[in-house]
């Protein structure tokens, strides 16, 4: 599932999977795609590159998880992000608790909630299902 393949394989399925788990926010998950972006603008393109290019600028003036100070340059800004969205992911991290395993399926509790539910449509409908379920 986390291979490069799999249905989480990529970064932009893993941000939409951790939102929809409700671990982050709809700013953070706004920022985290914008970072996601950048970093890619980074690792695709064979020529050297800086934050000040417009496209990488622009995409850094739209990071909005916190305000930023006035005049900070888009270099700044993508860092303080990153740093707020690798803190965001922890805190997510933290407050998680580990799933129980469930038990193995035995039945029981499917035969008793048919029988029930058996019962009151006799009672209820006057009808004998003895021989159907």
């Amino acid at each position: 599932m986390l291979s490069s393949s799999g249905s989480l394989g990529s970064f932009s399925s893993r941000i939409d999977m951790a939102y929809a788990l409700g671990l982050m926010s709809k700013n953070v998950v706004h920022d985290l795609n914008i970072l996601r972006k950048i970093r890619n603008d980074f690792a695709h393109v064979s020529k050297p590159l800086t934050f000040e290019e417009d496209g990488l600028r622009s995409r850094c003036f739209a990071l909005a998880v916190m305000p930023f100070p006035a005049g900070l340059k888009a270099r700044s800004r993508f860092c303080r992000s990153m740093v707020i969205a690798a803190n965001e992911i922890e805190f997510a991290r933290l407050d998680l608790t580990k799933c129980q395993v469930r038990a193995n399926y035995n039945g029981e509790k499917t035969a008793t909630s048919l029988n029930e539910l058996k019962k009151f449509v006799e009672d209820r409908f006057s009808v004998d299902l003895s021989n159907s379920i």
